[in-house]
């Protein structure tokens, strides 16, 4: 069936199907001169040019009690973002020009970023957690050794922390902007070997797949998968492989490949600089620390 997008108020909306797209519009949320687009449309077309397809009854204008407006020059309209919407992706999938694969810097910024903001997640259920088990002590302290303020608390957290971390990355990679927080800031996104989005269970098998190989190896697999992603041709690790997706710039498979970017952006250099300084930063201090150990033995 038909996917069914719509532009209101400068944004593009959707997928919907026929009969949703007709629901709206027969209840008068949407009306005739809503543009609207599917995949195999040259362009956006008002819904009363496309009234049998979609099976409503579209009044005219005048039916409507709105004054025509003169017809004014306007460009081409483009099948791939509705009418003056900024958009973070086009509609179809394109095979044309190349492809740029994001490398394993550009996918160690993003992760770094994305780490970052989970952290502070993270942070403030822990801090949470710490505080609710402290009052539960103080008031109820024989519960702390068999209840939920004993070991069920820091069980029930590690869980909702992993949770979450499945969550945001199952859900964003499955978004229309088939990117995290720190992919879109990276300006990459995470697609299947054909161009298509990601759906929401293999998004979530990507992540799962990610997260058991490093578990049943004790991140080794993560170290290969950082080698492969430098290394082979289409720069996937080894959760891409096992779930069929690909990372490339976010320009990918659209309408305008010539927008994509070899070079590493700005954000991904600042990153690096900032990890850079971190392991000296961490480096400089058990140097000071071996050093202090010495000269404190004579």
């Amino acid at each position: 069936m038909a996917q069914w997008y719509y532009a209101k108020a400068d944004e593009r909306l959707g997928p919907v199907d026929a009969q949703d797209l007709q629901a709206r519009l027969e209840s008068g949320e949407l009306n005739g001169d809503t543009l609207v687009w599917r995949e195999g449309m040259a362009q956006w077309q008002p819904a009363r040019e496309l009234a049998t397809e979609l099976a409503f009854n579209a009044p005219d204008s005048a039916t409507l009690g709105i004054e025509a407006e003169p017809a004014t020059a306007s460009p081409a309209a483009s099948p791939y973002a509705a009418p003056q919407a900024a958009t973070y992706e086009p509609f179809v999938v394109s095979h044309e020009g190349d492809v740029v694969y994001a490398g394993f810097l550009k996918r160690f910024a993003a992760s770094a970023i994305d780490n970052m903001v989970l952290s502070v997640v993270s942070m403030i259920l822990l801090f949470g957690g710490m505080a609710l088990l402290g009052f539960g002590t103080a008031f109820t302290p024989e519960s702390y050794a068999r209840g939920i303020f004993g070991a069920g608390l820091p069980l029930l957290l590690i869980l909702l922390i992993y949770g979450i971390q499945a969550l945001y990355y199952s859900w964003m990679t499955a978004s229309d902007s088939h990117a995290t927080l720190g992919k879109m800031a990276v300006g990459i996104k995470v697609v299947r070997s054909n161009g298509e989005g990601l759906s929401l269970g293999r998004s979530f098998g990507r992540w799962a797949a990610f997260f058991g190989l490093a578990m049943v190896t004790c991140n080794v697999a993560l170290l290969v998968s950082a080698f492969m992603s430098g290394l082979t041709a289409r720069k996937q690790g080894l959760h891409d492989m096992m779930v069929d997706s690909l990372v490339v710039d976010k320009w990918a498979f659209t309408g305008h490949p010539e927008r994509q970017r070899r070079e590493l952006g700005v954000v991904t250099w600042i990153v690096l600089g900032l990890s850079i300084l971190m392991i000296v930063g961490y480096i400089g201090l058990l140097a000071i620390g071996v050093f202090a150990g010495i000269m404190g033995q004579h």
